[in-house]
């Protein structure tokens, strides 16, 4: 489901996992106040909601804090890195950059958000979504050189 953004495999998932009412009791239970999962994938209409903020504080909250257990942050970061789509944030760093992201495409959106560890050893959150006009390609090129121009800062303010 998040290597490949499989729609089919979230909507079993979330199903096992209780229903989207569950779902979002948890998403709230994590202090997430916006985010919402109101239709099954795919949501063409865009009734899910988030926001860039709240998918930064799911990274930070997966990475920094005892909402997951070592195993499952493990077991989590191993798919992140897994992602097949590499054309985003992934595109906008150099090879020695390692990136756990998830990306999401509803056609009018797009957006990609992860962690990304610099070079030099730098760690920062970063999300970008992008509105667009449907499968325009420009929001693909936003957020290829709105990855690199981020990464590019942060690598040179830490020298």
């Amino acid at each position: 489901m998040i290597e490949n953004s499989d729609n089919s495999s979230t909507n079993m998932l979330i199903a096992k996992m209780g229903g989207m009412p569950e779902i979002n009791r948890a998403i709230n239970r994590w202090g997430l106040k916006t985010t919402h999962i109101n239709t099954w994938l795919p949501d063409l209409e865009g009734t899910n909601i988030t926001t860039a903020r709240e998918m930064a504080k799911m990274f930070y909250n997966m990475d920094s804090t005892s909402i997951f257990s070592g195993s499952s942050k493990k077991q989590a970061g191993y798919y992140l890195s897994h992602v097949k789509n590499n054309r985003l944030l992934q595109a906008g760093l150099p090879p020695q950059a390692t990136l756990l992201h998830k990306t999401g495409d509803i056609g009018f959106m797009l957006g990609d958000a992860g962690i990304v560890k610099t070079a030099s050893g730098k760690k920062y959150i970063v999300v970008i979504l992008a509105k667009r006009p449907y499968n325009n390609l420009q929001g693909k090129e936003f957020i290829v050189k709105a990855s690199n121009l981020i990464y590019n800062n942060i690598e040179y303010l830490s020298k």
